[in-house]
């Protein structure tokens, strides 16, 4: 598992950022956190892919600081969902 994302979304919350979270797998401590809203998504590569835009429009709409994506698996199922989320990263 990459704790990357984890590690990202304490860093924003312990400087007072309101931190939209998408994990990867069960979330942990920092979803208790009240700066952190987490909205986890399905392990499916297609149910993933189909909610991933509205979702990421609901953090905005929510007036999060950030928003942290855990990064899910770099195989040939998700390559799509990589390739949306790499996009949605140069905004």
């Amino acid at each position: 598992t990459d704790y990357c994302g984890r590690r990202r979304v304490a860093e924003l919350s312990a400087t007072g950022r309101t931190v939209g979270w998408i994990p990867w797998g069960v979330p942990l401590a920092a979803a208790s956190n009240e700066r952190v809203l987490c909205m986890p998504l399905s392990r499916r590569p297609i149910e993933y892919a189909a909610k991933l835009y509205s979702t990421l429009h609901d953090l905005e709409a929510c007036g999060v600081d950030a928003i942290v994506v855990e990064r899910p698996p770099a195989t040939a199922a998700w390559s799509a969902v990589l390739d949306r989320l790499l996009r949605a990263s140069a905004r």
